[in-house]
């Protein structure tokens, strides 16, 4: 009969052990990477309104309407100059919606009239922090272009925007 060392034992336990350790290593590894996936997916952008013409009209339609209104002439106090500033943040914004909901990823004009948005639509807001009526003007002009060229591509000829 065989009998195993003190030191073998020791050296088949310690070696056990380190297999074990680079298991729960290893195995580790992957559960926060299924963890960060699932909850990417828990709070993944979702639209609340999918269909694009409702989202148009109940989204931007208001906001670009109070927008051209405080537009119209320069805005005279710090209450007009925010809520010039607040419709351009929200337009802005609403440009990184827009990407979210593009009708087709292969085509890249969708991506350029979103981002146009929001790049317009974030000058704005910024001339509009610094009071700036000629550039807010200047950028609100801009942005509605962007919008108009979306329209031609995807919606349709009757929906023209005028700044």
């Amino acid at each position: 009969m065989h009998r195993i060392s003190k030191s073998a034992c020791c050296l088949g336990t310690l070696f056990g052990l380190a297999c074990y350790g680079l298991w729960l290593v290893a195995s580790a590894g992957h559960a926060p990477a299924n963890a960060a996936e699932e909850t990417k997916k828990k709070h993944a952008v979702e639209a609340v309104e999918g269909d694009m013409h409702e989202f148009m009209g109940h989204f931007y339609e208001p906001t670009y309407k109070r927008l051209r209104q405080s537009l119209a002439s320069k805005p005279t106090g710090e209450e007009a100059w925010k809520h010039v500033a607040s419709d351009a943040l929200i337009l802005a914004e609403g440009g990184n919606l827009l990407l979210a909901r593009s009708p087709d990823t292969t085509n890249d004009a969708w991506a350029s009239n979103a981002t146009g948005i929001r790049t317009f639509g974030s000058f704005v807001y910024r001339s509009a922090r610094e009071k700036d009526y000629m550039n807010a003007l200047f950028y609100y002009r801009h942005m509605v272009e962007q919008c108009n060229d979306c329209h031609r591509e995807f919606g349709s000829p009757d929906m023209r925007l005028e700044p």
